[in-house]
């Protein structure tokens, strides 16, 4: 097979090594970039979380170090005497928030799926944006609603569900005290309507 004159004097194909002596950039894989900016990004994620830890102990150390362990452990909460416990404000925010928990995982899996697999699609979008703005809602704004509109609303309803359901055992501790609406479980809806998006 004969070779043609015009293929014989056509340029020749460069090859990698001609394109590095030439001064061409090497090219980057797309992947080494994506893992390396993903290590990035989960070494800063890390590195944050562990400055969290250190300026907390270092922010509480004096109250540890003054009041020992059993500032942990212990319930009184006297600033006149100088006692002081953490206990209840521990337990609150547990309680609190598995009770938002309970509330908001099968709700936000609920709308989830009816978005994704339900919804016809002119309903799917305002209700995905309605659900993206709750997220846009500051923390003190859900902590006011719930103190001046939803606790009052909720102290109607406090007599009768703590008439109902007050003789079970710790679902009582929940709402007791005066019917306001003010107590761990209008905390705990309040916080799981606020954890949805």
């Amino acid at each position: 097979m004969k070779v043609s004159e015009a293929a014989r004097d056509a340029q020749p194909i460069a090859t990698t090594a001609d394109k590095k002596s030439a001064g061409a950039r090497p090219c980057i894989s797309a992947d080494f970039l994506f893992r390396n900016l993903s290590a990035a990004v989960a070494m800063f994620v890390a590195i944050s979380l562990l400055g969290i830890l250190v300026a907390l102990w270092s922010e509480g150390w004096d109250a540890l170090h003054h009041f020992g362990w059993k500032f942990l452990v212990t319930t009184s909460w006297n600033p006149v005497s100088e006692h002081f416990g953490a206990l209840v404000f521990i337990v609150g925010t547990l309680i609190s928030s598995a009770i938002a928990l309970i509330i908001a995982v099968p709700v936000s899996f609920g709308i989830a799926l009816f978005i994704s697999e339900m919804a016809p699609r002119w309903l799917r979008n305002s209700v995905s944006a309605a659900i993206e703005l709750l997220a846009a809602i500051p923390s003190i704004i859900y902590g006011m609603w719930g103190l001046l509109v939803f606790a009052p609303w909720f102290g109607n309803f406090e007599p009768w569900i703590n008439d109902h359901l007050g003789a079970i055992p710790g679902i009582g501790l929940l709402f007791q005290g005066p019917p306001m609406g003010i107590g761990m479980l209008s905390a705990g809806i309040v916080l799981g309507i606020m954890i949805i998006p």
